[in-house]
């Protein structure tokens, strides 16, 4: 299994979009169309400029966590389309689709925020601290923009 981002080929996963994107979307804004039924392709088409950081993430969440990655529609209307990742009942993450960038939802204990707090960046820490409280731990909604946000969701996703 490879589970280092770096070793995925991520020639098999091109594909031609589906999705329209010509009608001026707002930067991050999700895909909200409950009526459009998007192909992974077209997620990865709507991410725009993060669209390789989208596929290359899902890619790796699937191979190093095993998860089942299906498309969804979850929670209330303001989530939009994404991926959620999978392994057996339990959720490992959310993953929505934006316009030129990706938002990452997931859950993890204080104990696994602590351990990686002064490995990931500033604006990271303020998220982490920032997070919906949840029992021994809370929710982070993390905004992947460019290398160093992909970087930092990494080091947060591998405190499992």
């Amino acid at each position: 299994v490879k589970s280092d981002i770096r070793d995925i080929d991520k020639s098999e996963f091109v594909q031609e979009p589906h999705y329209d994107r010509t009608d001026n979307k707002h930067m991050h804004e999700r895909m909200l169309d409950k009526t459009i039924n998007p192909d992974y392709s077209d997620l990865v088409a709507f991410c725009g400029a993060s669209g390789n950081m989208f596929d290359c993430f899902n890619e790796w969440v699937k191979l190093t966590y095993t998860t089942d990655a299906k498309l969804s529609f979850p929670y209330v209307n303001s989530y939009g389309w994404g991926v959620s990742h999978h392994r057996k009942s339990k959720l490992i993450c959310n993953v929505f689709a934006e316009n030129d960038s990706f938002c990452v939802m997931v859950r993890k204990t204080d104990k696994q925020f602590a351990a990686i707090y002064e490995q990931v960046s500033k604006q990271a820490r303020e998220i982490i601290d920032h997070r919906y409280p949840c029992n021994n731990g809370g929710w982070i909604h993390f905004r992947v923009t460019d290398e160093a946000s992909f970087k930092d969701i990494v080091i947060i996703m591998e405190s499992m």
